[in-house]
């Protein structure tokens, strides 16, 4: 290929670069990821606090108040801090291992522990339901 056929090749190249701005669009490319890492390490953290709030609350000032024989405790503020027991559990998300869990506790006398929810989506027109 000669020279100037080359020098054209460029020239064009160029010119066409320059109508795309393609140093624009990297840099806007570059902020985008940036801030999709800044969202991901921001989620981290927030679960990282929600995980520290929850031992908070869970172990650490119901273990203080044992210690001091206590079940409930009002604060300088005029709010109350009480620890009480609860048991809850979730069932596996896998349909065929939930409905394994379903059937034991029903088998077991403990089917009036299983949570039914009913959604319904029904339409009125003219004041009646469709």
């Amino acid at each position: 290929m000669s020279d100037d056929v080359k020098n054209m090749m460029l020239e064009d190249s160029t010119d066409l670069l320059d109508n795309v701005e393609v140093t624009t669009i990297a840099a806007e490319c570059q902020k985008l990821k940036n801030l999709q890492d800044d969202i991901e390490r921001a989620e981290e953290h927030v679960d990282n606090l929600k995980k520290m709030a929850d031992d908070i609350s869970s172990r650490v000032i119901p273990e203080l108040l044992a210690e001091q024989g206590l079940t409930s405790l009002k604060l300088a503020d005029g709010s109350s801090v009480t620890v009480k027991r609860e048991y809850r559990c979730t069932l596996p998300k896998e349909d065929g291992r939930r409905e394994a869990a379903y059937n034991w506790l029903r088998e077991n006398g403990l089917g009036d522990i299983i949570k039914n929810n009913v959604i319904s989506h029904a339409c009125y027109l003219a004041g009646g339901m469709v």
